[in-house]
């Protein structure tokens, strides 16, 4: 699982909530690129591209916008943890299954 991989499932999950919209604001964000229904990264995705998406929903949707990336992310909960996400946009079962492997 790639970053690329994790941006694409909140534009996906953010779509379904407010439209194309979704979409317009993933084009703000300086290292995604929209055209239509193409989304491109100029060069790989990082966890910083996630942090500014995640800024561009929740100037729309304040913290609605955290709990939809948290869904998109229990989608993908066995694939994506060996990413470093944001912390607000991990599941809470993965946050306490991370917890019990530090201790």
């Amino acid at each position: 699982m790639k970053y690329e991989d994790v941006a694409r499932k909140i534009i996906e999950k953010q779509e379904g909530t407010i439209g194309m919209i979704a979409k317009q604001k993933a084009g703000q964000v300086e290292n995604i690129e929209v055209d239509g229904d193409n989304i491109e990264f100029n060069g790989e995705a990082t966890k910083e591209d996630i942090e500014a998406l995640m800024n561009q929903y929740e100037e729309i949707q304040g913290k609605g916008a955290v709990g939809i990336a948290r869904k998109a992310m229990s989608d993908l909960i066995d694939e994506e943890k060996e990413l470093d996400l944001p912390e607000e946009i991990v599941p809470e079962d993965m946050r306490k299954e991370n917890f019990a492997e530090g201790v």
